[in-house]
């Protein structure tokens, strides 16, 4: 099993009850985020793969699918059914961002940005979140800015996968902090 998986089906099943109001998404809502919380660590990291006998498979999951889990964690929050899996939710996010300074990869940044984000359009008054926002942003324009050329506009040397969660996530950022300078990077990185 895995981690990265149930936090894009939680993120999948919240959309859905949201949007759809299935029955079906509301029901899978505790499996998925069942899930999360037994991978989470005392610390706040998250495991990333567990074997069918329950045994953890690593003893700390990758920094993509930690913002993967940030991401529906706090997409959660924003768009609970309920005050319980919010607060449930609101929990595990914030027992996690102690870990979110320590991000040093783009990707695992960027998701980690949206679920901010969503967190963020909850909680709107969370000035030390703000605080987070503006520092994860300011990580991934100082990687934009180390890498770009004339001819070249990108936040790494050579295009990899899951790009378009770079540009997302400024464009998500500049929502909440209504910088012009992060709306300006989002969208002219869009055109790469």
């Amino acid at each position: 099993y895995c981690l990265d998986d149930n936090a894009r089906a939680l993120l999948m099943a919240t959309m859905a009850h949201r949007q759809l109001k299935l029955s079906e998404a509301l029901r899978l809502l505790p499996i998925y985020l069942s899930f999360v919380h037994y991978m989470q660590k005392d610390d706040g990291h998250f495991r990333n793969f567990l074997h069918f006998n329950r045994q953890y498979l690593d003893k700390i999951g990758s920094e993509d699918s930690f913002g993967r889990n940030i991401w529906a964690l706090g997409y959660l929050i924003r768009y609970a059914p309920n005050n319980s899996y919010r607060e449930f939710a609101s929990d595990l996010f914030n027992k996690s961002v102690g870990i979110f300074k320590e991000l040093k990869f783009l990707r695992g940044i960027a998701n980690t940005i949206i679920g901010v984000c969503h967190y963020l359009k909850y909680y709107q008054s969370d000035e030390g979140m703000m605080q987070v926002l503006t520092s994860l942003t300011n990580k991934l324009l100082d990687e934009l800015n180390k890498n770009s050329s004339e001819n070249w506009y990108w936040f790494e040397e050579d295009m990899t996968y899951d790009n378009g969660i770079l540009p997302l996530a400024l464009l998500h950022s500049c929502e909440i902090t209504g910088s012009t300078k992060v709306k300006e990077a989002g969208l002219r990185t869009l055109d790469c």
